[in-house]
């Protein structure tokens, strides 16, 4: 049974449920639960997020991409493709990821182990970008909504900010 589905919108949150409790199963609540290390959007959230973003017949990337919890949610809401990047010392979230992809044989999905300040440009042809920048530096922070803007295909990000974030910035996002 695969971890994603095509599911109609009032199943879409039970499907994103769904994800992150295959999530914590596998890595037997190792990669943060639903609370994570830094926090985390609750399931009802990220799918309107992901609605919102217009994620269905689209490549979605995410910055940070932990163990992919966005990643799965992305393809249960249609995205064509999703594929995140996250730091390769992260060797704990790698790990989780490869478990939940062998278990749900999709070929859809990527994990791309790189530092987001060595990135010059994005892989594929992403519509949607989406990052949880709790935790992140504002150097990676600029450096993401940089690369957003110089992706042509780049149609709509949505980020989540912290305090660190200076409020003139934000009228910008």
């Amino acid at each position: 049974m695969p971890i994603y589905s095509s599911a109609p919108r009032d199943d879409g949150v039970r499907a994103i449920q769904n994800i992150y409790r295959r999530f914590e199963k596998i890595s037997d609540g190792a990669e943060g639960g639903v609370s994570g290390f830094n926090g985390s959007i609750r399931p009802k959230s990220l799918a309107q997020i992901l609605r919102a973003l217009c994620v269905k017949g689209n490549e979605l990337v995410d910055f940070g991409a932990g163990s992919g919890r966005v990643l799965f949610s992305a393809l249960s809401e249609g995205a064509a493709r999703a594929y995140g990047y996250e730091l390769p010392v992260n060797t704990g979230m790698k790990l989780v990821f490869d478990a939940v992809v062998r278990t749900s044989a999709t070929q859809y999905v990527e994990w791309i182990g790189q530092d987001i300040l060595g990135l010059s440009e994005l892989n594929g042809s992403p519509s949607c970008a989406f990052s949880f920048w709790v935790g992140f530096p504002l150097p990676v922070q600029e450096h993401i909504l940089q690369l957003c803007a110089e992706t042509e295909s780049v149609q709509t990000i949505a980020v989540f900010k912290d305090s660190k974030w200076p409020d003139y910035v934000c009228g910008m996002c």
